[in-house]
């Protein structure tokens, strides 16, 4: 069922319309300003004629009912619900949308006491790719989403532990591939974050991790920030029981921080 909610995600809709075509859809974990980011990995869909039928093969030919919780701090986020609620119902899902303030939003987060799914934001995307495990999304042990499994938490920490530079970034573009395959984290897009600056600055740097922005023209202008619009899903109908709950992760900054465009290394997502 998250595959299926993942190919009826129109990323380049939103990426198109909602972020004005400043930024890229995108469908893997690491961001296009990380090491780790592959052109040949970062390729998807929006099929929703395929979504149906793995609905229909999970055993779901009528789909289901679900919430999404809409966090009003993400408002490109919540018009994105809107479409995506729409093209949820062309494969059977019923999705109702539950608009709320950004404190509610991240404290189911962070609890991972969601009922359903719910924009949010993971970071780290752009620092050294261990960094990406300590989001509270990708945590191999205790993320929003109660994902467990085991081949994950081990090539997690192989990757960390190899000294081996290239070695490491194969281990972790294979953890690129793993995720995507579960689907329990859904990316959408880079996000995007506009500076104006003066004719006189010469040297800007939006944040101590990200890489310095030189200025080449007089008047203002606008720069792309380098962190991803992510989103989270967690397919969780009424109908299924404890030991077939289905569950997605979420994403912040680890510190409970999950705000898409309020800082430039964080990623937005959503939860079912």
């Amino acid at each position: 069922m998250r595959q299926a909610i993942n190919l009826a995600l129109d990323r380049k809709r939103f990426a198109k319309t909602l972020m004005y075509g400043l930024t890229d859809p995108t469908y893997i974990m690491w961001i296009r300003a990380s090491p780790v980011w592959d052109a040949s990995l970062d390729v998807g869909e929006f099929d929703l004629g395929k979504a149906r039928q793995l609905l229909v093969d999970a055993g779901y030919p009528n789909g289901f009912e679900t919430k999404i919780q809409a966090n009003n701090g993400f408002p490109e986020l919540v018009q994105f619900d809107q479409i995506v609620q729409a093209d949820l119902a062309k494969i059977g899902i019923s999705a109702s949308i539950e608009p709320m303030d950004a404190t509610q939003a991240n404290g189911l987060v962070t609890q991972g006491k969601f009922a359903s799914l719910n924009n949010h934001t993971y970071a780290f995307g752009d620092q050294d790719p261990a960094m990406q495990f300590t989001a509270f999304v990708f945590r191999p042990d205790g993320n929003a989403s109660r994902f467990q499994s085991d081949q994950y938490r081990q090539i997690v920490d192989m990757a960390r532990r190899e000294p081996d530079w290239d070695k490491r970034l194969a281990l972790y573009r294979q953890i690129a591939t793993f995720v995507k395959d579960e689907a329990f984290v859904l990316p959408i897009a880079n996000g995007v974050a506009t500076y104006g600056l003066r004719w006189n600055v010469r040297v800007f740097r939006g944040s101590p991790w990200l890489p310095t922005l030189s200025s080449k023209t007089s008047g203002w202008r606008e720069v792309m920030s380098r962190y991803v619009v992510g989103r989270i899903l967690e397919a969780i109908p009424r109908s299924v029981g404890a030991s077939q709950r289905v569950t997605i992760a979420a994403a912040d900054d680890g510190a409970g921080h999950p705000y898409v465009g309020a800082s430039p290394d964080r990623p937005a997502t959503v939860q079912v």
